[in-house]
């Protein structure tokens, strides 16, 4: 979905993120979506240029009304998980998010660990 972005810690580059456009699903994992919502699923991928830590849950979604959704406690196979990659390394996996049945995912969101701001923002098409 669109170019890669630049991943920084204390200002330096450390590598690039890519986000798929997510897909949506009312089961997951063999587990039904809660009454009134859906899964929406997306695909990470991290290109390591330096020593970058990753982690799922610093990875959030905003719907077409500005809800923002965090990371859903099902997760779909070939999920990303958390690790650390060296300099030419590289990770991809999936994130599921739990958003409202009628909504569309408008943003997918990397913000730093422990909140603040957004450090990085894919626009759906």
């Amino acid at each position: 979905m669109g170019a890669p972005a630049d991943v920084l810690v204390d200002g330096r580059v450390v590598g690039t993120v890519t986000a798929s456009a997510p897909t949506y699903r009312t089961r997951l994992a063999g587990e039904a979506a809660p009454a009134g919502s859906r899964f929406a699923v997306v695909e990470i991928r991290y290109d390591a240029t330096g020593p970058l830590t990753y982690r799922a849950v610093d990875w959030l979604v905003v719907d077409v009304n500005g809800g923002r959704h965090e990371i859903a406690a099902t997760q779909p196979s070939r999920a990303l998980g958390q690790g650390d990659l060296a300099a030419g390394a590289n990770v991809s996996g999936r994130i599921a998010f739990q958003v409202p049945a009628g909504a569309n995912v408008q943003d997918i969101v990397l913000r730093p660990e422990g909140g603040g701001r957004d450090l990085v923002a894919f626009r759906v098409p």
